[in-house]
């Protein structure tokens, strides 16, 4: 049996299901298809419940971090707000999203735009925990499992401690060490901000950097 996968339609596929078909036009049993698509309905109920959770307790833990609300709906937006207020460098971002591109680039670039993902994910976790005065053990759970630990921020008794302690940043410090050696101007690596070569504090966050 084969399946015209290119031609692959989800709404014909779900309609399918609904009429007791298969992919190649073949007759399911009734009960069969009845339970499959119940189980696509309640997974995507389900799904949907998940993000509006997030969501709301992401809203919650902006309104802690002193950051508007709002923000936490805006895509892409509220990445960089929550990246200020856990202390690491917003330009990640944009980072991450540069990054998607090279997914285009077989192996090597798809590679690369995970790796990139999936540390900056680490970062991000691992800055936030810090941030409401969790361990790094939170941050895996932030991770993992969003829609329990984001409402644990948002909505438990977790208080907003500040941005002093975020996860070491050492791929940005060594690519703004590299950037920037021979110049005399060099960026923030918790917020971004250029700065003199020989200041020691961030004239935007005030933090030291070495």
């Amino acid at each position: 049996m084969e399946y015209d996968i290119e031609n692959f339609n989800l709404d014909s596929f779900l309609e399918g299901i609904s009429e007791g078909k298969t992919i190649d036009g073949s007759t399911i049993p009734e009960g069969l298809a009845h339970f499959l698509l119940g189980s696509i309905i309640v997974i995507s109920v389900i799904v949907i419940i998940c993000a509006i959770l997030v969501l709301v307790a992401q809203i919650m833990m902006f309104k802690k971090g002193k950051k508007p609300g709002w923000a936490a709906i805006v895509p892409f937006y509220n990445q960089v707000v929550q990246c200020q207020m856990v202390g690491i460098s917003p330009w990640w971002v944009l980072i991450v999203f540069v990054s998607g591109m090279l997914q285009a680039v077989p192996v090597i670039g798809s590679l690369l735009s995970l790796a990139v993902s999936i540390y900056f994910m680490i970062l991000l976790g691992v800055s936030t925990a810090r941030a409401f005065g969790k361990d790094d053990a939170f941050a895996v759970g932030l991770i993992l499992l969003p829609f329990v630990f984001y409402p644990i921020l948002g909505f438990g008794k977790a208080e907003y401690v500040g941005d002093g302690n975020p996860m070491n940043d050492f791929v940005f410090k060594k690519a703004d060490e590299v950037l920037h050696t021979n110049s005399n101007k060099k960026f923030c690596p918790y917020c971004g901000a250029q700065m003199n070569n020989d200041s020691k504090f961030c004239p935007s966050c005030g933090k030291e950097v070495e």
